[in-house]
Protein backbone atom coordinates (compact mmCIF):
# COMPACT_ATOMS: atom_id res chain seq x y z
CA UNK A 1 0.00 0.00 0.00
CA UNK A 2 1.06 3.75 -0.59
CA UNK A 3 0.67 4.94 2.68
CA UNK A 4 0.92 8.63 4.04
CA UNK A 5 1.52 9.52 7.70
CA UNK A 6 1.10 12.83 9.24
CA UNK A 7 3.43 14.03 12.51
CA UNK A 8 6.42 12.54 13.01
CA UNK A 9 6.49 12.43 16.68
CA UNK A 10 6.22 9.10 19.01
CA UNK A 11 3.42 7.35 17.35
CA UNK A 12 4.01 8.30 13.51
CA UNK A 13 7.72 7.59 13.52
CA UNK A 14 7.01 4.07 14.59
CA UNK A 15 3.72 3.36 12.56
CA UNK A 16 6.14 4.48 9.62
CA UNK A 17 8.74 2.40 10.73
CA UNK A 18 6.69 -1.07 11.29
CA UNK A 19 4.82 0.00 7.66
CA UNK A 20 7.99 0.43 5.90
CA UNK A 21 9.21 -2.83 7.31
CA UNK A 22 6.49 -4.42 5.89
CA UNK A 23 7.11 -3.82 2.35
CA UNK A 24 4.57 -0.71 1.97
CA UNK A 25 5.71 2.88 0.53
CA UNK A 26 5.65 5.56 3.20
CA UNK A 27 5.95 9.15 3.34
CA UNK A 28 6.11 10.89 6.01
CA UNK A 29 5.14 14.74 6.71
CA UNK A 30 7.02 16.67 8.86
CA UNK A 31 7.79 20.16 9.35
CA UNK A 32 11.37 18.99 10.37
CA UNK A 33 12.54 17.00 7.46
CA UNK A 34 16.02 18.31 7.66
CA UNK A 35 16.13 15.71 10.66
CA UNK A 36 15.23 12.73 9.43
CA UNK A 37 17.73 10.03 9.21
CA UNK A 38 17.79 7.58 5.96
CA UNK A 39 16.95 4.97 8.56
CA UNK A 40 14.55 4.70 11.55
CA UNK A 41 15.59 2.22 14.17
CA UNK A 42 13.13 0.73 16.34
CA UNK A 43 14.42 -0.46 20.10
CA UNK A 44 12.87 -2.16 23.53
CA UNK A 45 12.96 -0.89 26.15
CA UNK A 46 16.23 -2.50 27.36
CA UNK A 47 17.33 -0.33 24.99
CA UNK A 48 17.83 -4.19 22.27
CA UNK A 49 17.20 -3.07 18.74
CA UNK A 50 13.94 -5.13 16.98
CA UNK A 51 14.52 -3.56 13.84
CA UNK A 52 15.15 -0.82 11.03
CA UNK A 53 13.18 0.41 8.06
CA UNK A 54 14.51 2.39 5.03
CA UNK A 55 13.55 3.85 2.18
CA UNK A 56 10.81 6.27 3.71
CA UNK A 57 10.26 9.34 2.49
CA UNK A 58 9.94 12.66 3.90
CA UNK A 59 7.60 15.29 3.01
CA UNK A 60 8.02 18.85 4.01
CA UNK A 61 5.05 19.54 1.72
CA UNK A 62 1.56 18.21 2.75
CA UNK A 63 0.58 17.97 -0.95
CA UNK A 64 3.29 15.80 -1.79
CA UNK A 65 2.72 13.47 0.88
CA UNK A 66 -0.97 12.90 0.64
CA UNK A 67 -2.02 12.78 -3.17
CA UNK A 68 -2.64 9.80 -4.73
CA UNK A 69 -1.84 7.16 -1.95
CA UNK A 70 -4.05 4.55 -0.22
CA UNK A 71 -4.46 5.50 3.40
CA UNK A 72 -3.53 8.77 4.98
CA UNK A 73 -2.38 8.43 9.05
CA UNK A 74 -3.29 11.24 11.17
CA UNK A 75 -0.92 10.91 14.55
CA UNK A 76 -0.92 14.45 15.33
CA UNK A 77 -2.88 15.54 18.61
CA UNK A 78 -7.03 16.24 18.47
CA UNK A 79 -6.24 19.99 18.99
CA UNK A 80 -4.41 19.80 15.09
CA UNK A 81 -7.45 18.17 13.72
CA UNK A 82 -9.10 20.96 12.34
CA UNK A 83 -6.06 22.87 10.63
CA UNK A 84 -5.45 19.51 8.76
CA UNK A 85 -9.11 18.88 7.73
CA UNK A 86 -8.52 22.29 5.80
CA UNK A 87 -5.44 21.15 4.71
CA UNK A 88 -6.01 18.05 3.19
CA UNK A 89 -9.94 18.93 2.01
CA UNK A 90 -8.47 19.70 -1.55
CA UNK A 91 -5.55 16.86 -1.92
CA UNK A 92 -7.83 13.93 -1.01
CA UNK A 93 -10.58 12.16 -2.84
CA UNK A 94 -13.30 9.39 -2.53
CA UNK A 95 -12.41 6.17 -1.57
CA UNK A 96 -8.94 6.92 0.15
CA UNK A 97 -8.91 6.09 3.57
CA UNK A 98 -7.84 8.44 6.31
CA UNK A 99 -6.65 6.51 9.59
CA UNK A 100 -6.67 8.48 12.80
CA UNK A 101 -4.49 7.31 15.32
CA UNK A 102 -6.37 5.91 17.73
CA UNK A 103 -9.39 7.96 16.87
CA UNK A 104 -10.91 9.71 19.55
CA UNK A 105 -10.62 13.73 19.72
CA UNK A 106 -13.98 14.30 17.62
CA UNK A 107 -12.03 13.06 14.32
CA UNK A 108 -15.60 12.31 12.78
CA UNK A 109 -16.90 15.90 13.80
CA UNK A 110 -13.25 17.53 11.87
CA UNK A 111 -12.56 15.78 9.02
CA UNK A 112 -16.79 15.19 8.16
CA UNK A 113 -16.07 17.68 4.81
CA UNK A 114 -13.29 14.79 3.57
CA UNK A 115 -15.93 12.00 4.88
CA UNK A 116 -18.45 13.55 2.83
CA UNK A 117 -16.27 13.53 -0.06
CA UNK A 118 -15.98 9.94 0.01
CA UNK A 119 -13.25 8.79 2.43
CA UNK A 120 -13.30 6.20 4.51
CA UNK A 121 -12.55 7.56 8.68
CA UNK A 122 -10.93 4.66 10.12
CA UNK A 123 -10.24 4.73 14.23
CA UNK A 124 -8.62 2.44 16.82
CA UNK A 125 -10.11 2.18 20.37
CA UNK A 126 -6.10 2.64 21.52
CA UNK A 127 -2.80 2.66 20.39
CA UNK A 128 -1.38 -0.74 18.88
CA UNK A 129 1.41 0.15 21.10
CA UNK A 130 3.23 3.08 23.37
CA UNK A 131 6.00 4.20 21.85
CA UNK A 132 8.37 6.97 22.44
CA UNK A 133 11.03 8.93 20.69
CA UNK A 134 14.61 8.00 21.21
CA UNK A 135 16.31 10.81 18.68
CA UNK A 136 13.73 12.54 16.90
CA UNK A 137 13.91 11.36 12.87
CA UNK A 138 16.02 8.69 13.74
CA UNK A 139 14.91 6.21 16.22
CA UNK A 140 11.74 5.14 18.92
CA UNK A 141 10.92 2.96 20.99
CA UNK A 142 8.20 0.34 20.88
CA UNK A 143 6.85 -0.74 24.03
CA UNK A 144 3.64 -2.68 25.60
CA UNK A 145 2.31 -3.50 22.36
CA UNK A 146 -1.56 -4.79 22.51
CA UNK A 147 -2.63 -8.36 22.01
CA UNK A 148 -5.65 -7.47 20.32
CA UNK A 149 -6.86 -4.15 18.53
CA UNK A 150 -10.73 -2.42 17.90
CA UNK A 151 -11.74 -0.82 14.68
CA UNK A 152 -14.47 1.30 14.13
CA UNK A 153 -15.69 2.90 10.66
CA UNK A 154 -17.63 6.13 9.22
CA UNK A 155 -19.56 4.42 6.91
CA UNK A 156 -20.24 1.99 9.91
CA UNK A 157 -20.81 -0.68 7.26
CA UNK A 158 -17.18 -0.49 5.85
CA UNK A 159 -15.73 -1.79 8.87
CA UNK A 160 -15.44 -5.37 7.80
CA UNK A 161 -12.94 -4.64 4.81
CA UNK A 162 -10.53 -2.99 7.42
CA UNK A 163 -10.47 -5.83 9.72
CA UNK A 164 -7.29 -7.71 7.77
CA UNK A 165 -6.03 -4.12 6.57
CA UNK A 166 -5.10 -3.52 10.13
CA UNK A 167 -4.46 -6.84 11.54
CA UNK A 168 -1.59 -7.16 8.51
CA UNK A 169 -0.22 -3.57 9.39
CA UNK A 170 0.02 -4.10 12.84
CA UNK A 171 0.62 -7.59 12.93
CA UNK A 172 -2.15 -7.85 15.52
CA UNK A 173 -5.12 -9.20 15.90
CA UNK A 174 -8.50 -7.01 15.45
CA UNK A 175 -11.67 -7.14 15.80
CA UNK A 176 -14.66 -4.88 14.38
CA UNK A 177 -16.85 -2.58 16.30
CA UNK A 178 -20.86 -2.02 15.81
CA UNK A 179 -19.99 1.57 14.74
CA UNK A 180 -17.39 4.55 15.12
CA UNK A 181 -19.12 6.21 18.07
CA UNK A 182 -17.32 2.90 20.23
CA UNK A 183 -14.13 4.85 19.49
CA UNK A 184 -15.48 8.11 20.47
CA UNK A 185 -16.53 6.43 23.64
CA UNK A 186 -13.66 4.48 24.61
CA UNK A 187 -12.64 5.17 28.22
CA UNK A 188 -8.56 6.00 27.56
CA UNK A 189 -6.65 8.92 27.44
CA UNK A 190 -9.67 11.64 27.59
CA UNK A 191 -10.56 10.52 31.05
CA UNK A 192 -7.30 8.69 31.80
CA UNK A 193 -4.91 12.08 31.30
CA UNK A 194 -7.73 14.31 33.06
CA UNK A 195 -8.02 12.63 36.02
CA UNK A 196 -4.38 12.52 36.70
CA UNK A 197 -3.69 16.35 35.89
CA UNK A 198 -6.81 17.46 37.72
CA UNK A 199 -5.60 15.19 40.71
CA UNK A 200 -1.60 16.23 40.82
CA UNK A 201 -2.68 20.02 39.98
CA UNK A 202 -6.00 21.32 41.25
CA UNK A 203 -4.67 22.11 44.60
CA UNK A 204 -2.08 25.14 43.58
CA UNK A 205 -2.51 28.44 41.66
CA UNK A 206 -1.39 28.27 37.53
CA UNK A 207 2.26 29.03 38.10
CA UNK A 208 3.02 27.32 41.69
CA UNK A 209 6.45 25.87 41.51
CA UNK A 210 6.63 22.69 42.45
CA UNK A 211 9.72 20.83 44.08
CA UNK A 212 9.38 17.86 41.94
CA UNK A 213 8.17 16.06 38.66
CA UNK A 214 5.93 12.99 39.94
CA UNK A 215 6.06 9.83 37.72
CA UNK A 216 2.79 9.35 35.93
CA UNK A 217 1.78 6.63 36.60
CA UNK A 218 4.29 4.50 38.76
CA UNK A 219 2.98 7.57 41.72
CA UNK A 220 -0.51 7.49 40.27
CA UNK A 221 -2.49 7.89 43.70
CA UNK A 222 -6.08 7.32 45.55
CA UNK A 223 -7.33 10.57 44.48
CA UNK A 224 -6.69 10.04 40.74
CA UNK A 225 -7.85 6.66 40.80
CA UNK A 226 -11.08 8.07 43.08
CA UNK A 227 -11.44 10.58 40.33
CA UNK A 228 -11.27 8.48 36.97
CA UNK A 229 -13.94 5.79 38.66
CA UNK A 230 -16.36 8.32 38.63
CA UNK A 231 -15.16 9.81 35.42
CA UNK A 232 -16.07 6.06 33.97
CA UNK A 233 -19.22 5.78 35.98
CA UNK A 234 -20.57 8.95 34.56
CA UNK A 235 -19.17 7.90 30.73
CA UNK A 236 -20.91 4.06 31.51
CA UNK A 237 -24.06 6.64 32.26
CA UNK A 238 -23.91 8.06 29.02
CA UNK A 239 -23.51 4.52 27.13
CA UNK A 240 -26.88 3.34 28.69
CA UNK A 241 -28.70 6.07 27.54
CA UNK A 242 -27.83 5.97 23.73
CA UNK A 243 -30.15 4.40 21.18
CA UNK A 244 -26.95 2.99 19.44
CA UNK A 245 -24.98 -0.48 19.54
CA UNK A 246 -22.16 0.65 22.43
CA UNK A 247 -21.29 -3.06 23.15
CA UNK A 248 -17.54 -2.42 22.43
CA UNK A 249 -17.06 0.36 24.99
CA UNK A 250 -16.11 -1.68 27.75
CA UNK A 251 -15.84 0.12 31.77
CA UNK A 252 -12.63 0.17 32.68
CA UNK A 253 -13.25 -1.43 35.86
CA UNK A 254 -13.66 -4.41 33.80
CA UNK A 255 -11.03 -3.62 31.37
CA UNK A 256 -8.57 -3.10 34.32
CA UNK A 257 -10.07 -5.66 36.18
CA UNK A 258 -10.18 -3.36 39.25
CA UNK A 259 -13.59 -2.14 40.64
CA UNK A 260 -11.77 -0.72 43.87
CA UNK A 261 -10.22 3.26 44.00
CA UNK A 262 -6.97 0.50 45.84
CA UNK A 263 -7.07 -1.89 43.22
CA UNK A 264 -7.04 0.81 40.38
CA UNK A 265 -4.53 2.63 41.98
CA UNK A 266 -2.52 -0.58 42.14
CA UNK A 267 -3.21 -1.76 38.36
CA UNK A 268 -1.94 1.68 37.15
CA UNK A 269 1.42 1.77 39.21
CA UNK A 270 2.56 -1.44 37.83
CA UNK A 271 1.77 -1.36 34.14
CA UNK A 272 5.38 -2.21 32.72
CA UNK A 273 4.89 -0.64 29.38
CA UNK A 274 4.27 3.17 31.53
CA UNK A 275 6.84 2.92 33.94
CA UNK A 276 9.46 5.95 33.72
CA UNK A 277 6.87 8.77 32.43
CA UNK A 278 6.88 12.09 34.27
CA UNK A 279 3.70 14.28 34.50
CA UNK A 280 3.98 17.25 31.31
CA UNK A 281 5.70 19.76 33.49
CA UNK A 282 9.11 22.08 32.85
CA UNK A 283 11.92 23.07 34.61
CA UNK A 284 11.51 26.15 36.41
CA UNK A 285 14.58 27.46 38.75
CA UNK A 286 14.81 25.06 42.02
CA UNK A 287 11.82 23.26 41.04
CA UNK A 288 8.86 22.18 38.43
CA UNK A 289 6.02 24.30 36.50
CA UNK A 290 3.06 22.90 34.80
CA UNK A 291 3.72 22.78 30.90
CA UNK A 292 -0.33 24.00 29.95
CA UNK A 293 1.21 23.25 26.42
CA UNK A 294 1.30 19.50 26.80
CA UNK A 295 -1.08 17.88 24.53
CA UNK A 296 -2.25 16.18 27.71
CA UNK A 297 -3.63 19.30 28.44
CA UNK A 298 -4.62 20.74 25.14
CA UNK A 299 -6.30 17.39 23.70
CA UNK A 300 -7.48 15.58 26.24
CA UNK A 301 -9.62 18.80 27.90
CA UNK A 302 -10.93 20.42 25.29
CA UNK A 303 -11.23 17.80 22.34
CA UNK A 304 -11.94 14.65 24.88
CA UNK A 305 -13.42 15.35 28.30
CA UNK A 306 -15.18 18.04 26.58
CA UNK A 307 -16.83 15.90 24.31
CA UNK A 308 -18.07 13.79 26.92
CA UNK A 309 -19.69 16.06 28.09
CA UNK A 310 -21.83 17.75 25.55
CA UNK A 311 -22.35 14.04 24.25
CA UNK A 312 -23.91 13.51 27.87
CA UNK A 313 -25.99 16.83 27.19
CA UNK A 314 -27.14 15.55 24.19
CA UNK A 315 -29.27 12.72 25.95
CA UNK A 316 -29.87 14.25 29.64
CA UNK A 317 -26.94 12.48 31.51
CA UNK A 318 -25.97 14.48 34.49
CA UNK A 319 -22.07 14.23 34.90
CA UNK A 320 -20.88 16.31 38.00
CA UNK A 321 -17.43 15.15 38.10
CA UNK A 322 -16.28 15.71 34.31
CA UNK A 323 -18.39 18.97 35.00
CA UNK A 324 -16.42 19.60 38.11
CA UNK A 325 -12.90 18.65 36.73
CA UNK A 326 -13.35 20.81 33.00
CA UNK A 327 -14.60 23.52 35.00
CA UNK A 328 -11.17 23.66 37.02
CA UNK A 329 -9.26 23.91 33.20
CA UNK A 330 -11.42 26.18 32.26
CA UNK A 331 -10.39 28.06 34.95
CA UNK A 332 -6.29 27.76 34.21
CA UNK A 333 -7.01 30.19 31.72
CA UNK A 334 -4.80 28.17 29.35
CA UNK A 335 -7.25 26.89 27.12
CA UNK A 336 -7.05 28.60 23.47
CA UNK A 337 -9.76 26.11 21.35
CA UNK A 338 -12.28 23.86 22.34
CA UNK A 339 -14.31 21.29 20.68
CA UNK A 340 -18.59 22.37 20.40
CA UNK A 341 -21.19 19.99 19.24
CA UNK A 342 -22.03 20.99 15.69
CA UNK A 343 -25.07 18.30 15.54
CA UNK A 344 -28.70 18.02 17.28
CA UNK A 345 -29.73 14.53 19.11
CA UNK A 346 -31.11 13.37 15.83
CA UNK A 347 -28.34 14.13 13.70
CA UNK A 348 -25.71 12.79 16.19
CA UNK A 349 -28.05 9.28 15.98
CA UNK A 350 -27.91 8.89 12.39
CA UNK A 351 -23.85 10.27 11.57
CA UNK A 352 -23.03 6.81 13.26
CA UNK A 353 -25.52 4.18 11.31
Amino acid sequence: MNIAIVGGGNMGTLMAAEFAHQGHNIKIYSRRPNDWSDTIEVYDRDDKLLFYSSNIMICSELDKAVRGVDMICITTPASTFDEFAKRLEPLVNEGQTLFVVPGSGGAEFAFYNLIQKGMILLGMQRVHSISRLKTYGQSVYMLGRKEELHIGTIPAYAVDRYKEIVENLFSIKTDTLPNYLNVTLTPSNPILHTARLYALFHAQPRDYEYADNPLFYEEWDDESSEVLLNFNDELMQICDKLPLDVSGVISLRIYYESDSIESMTAKIRNMEELKGLGSPMCKSGNGWKVDWNSRYFTADFPFGLKILIDIAKLFDVETPEMNKVWKWYLGTGTIESVFEMPVDKEQFIEFYK
